[in-house]
């Protein structure tokens, strides 16, 4: 399993690359809107700081034919470019193009197995299963990861699922136990992960105890 960095923070990514365990990075329009400057020149340097590692660049455009193009000048700024598109049938009809010339792409805002699969059919690299937007509106997809993985299996698809939109530790965990090959996970909420309650609270327990024994006591213990 892999885990990506949902961001285009450049704060963020070196933040949390520094730490070895982030295998790639996946932006949006909505991503790049929050930061300063061009994005496109935002998207090469992401794409310069993961080197070989994949970097998913959403298309803006809403026709087939725009997407093709727009697919092929991301493709064009680095190798590391994963184009990403919508599953929609205009997406998909992008997807049959870029796929006969050998771009690799995401697919993505994917809430049904069966469309899933149809990308894949098409020869999509990864297809992004989303959790957290589904939870926002009440419209429960505890099984989404699971079902899609079932199909895949049974027809030797070589498209990756990837886990999405996560919101809280519960829904990375989800998606970990039902298959998903990536998890693309915002700093957010990676950062709750380092963050329990309980385990802060745990600590703290700790270190109360402790400030109950004698300095003289405990010096050899502290200072090792």
């Amino acid at each position: 399993m892999e885990i990506f960095l949902d961001t285009s923070s450049i704060k963020d990514i070196k933040k949390w690359d520094n730490l070895g365990f982030i295998s790639g990075v996946t932006t949006n329009p909505a991503l790049l809107s929050k930061e300063k400057g061009m994005p496109i020149e935002l998207l090469k340097e992401i794409c310069a700081l993961m080197g070989e590692r994949p970097v998913s660049a959403q298309v803006t455009a809403e026709s087939s034919e725009k997407m093709i193009e727009q697919g092929i000048y991301f493709s064009n700024l680095s190798d590391n470019i994963l184009v990403k598109l919508p599953s929609n049938l205009s997406g998909y009809k992008a997807q049959i193009k870029l796929s006969q010339l050998n771009i690799k792409t995401n697919i993505t805002l994917c809430f049904d197995p069966v469309t899933d699969c149809l990308f894949a059919k098409a020869g999509a690299t990864y297809v992004s299963m989303i959790l957290g937007r589904s939870e926002d509106f009440n419209l429960q997809q505890s099984s989404l990861i699971k079902r899609t993985r079932a199909i895949f299996e049974h027809n030797s698809f070589d498209t990756k699922i990837l886990g999405a939109s996560f919101r809280n530790p519960q829904q990375i965990e989800l998606a970990m136990s039902q298959g998903a090959d990536v998890l693309t996970i915002p700093p957010n909420s990676l950062s709750m992960l380092f963050n329990n309650p309980l385990t802060n609270g745990g600590l703290k327990d700790f270190e109360d105890a402790w400030k109950t024994i004698n300095d003289n006591d405990k010096k050899t213990y502290d200072n090792f």
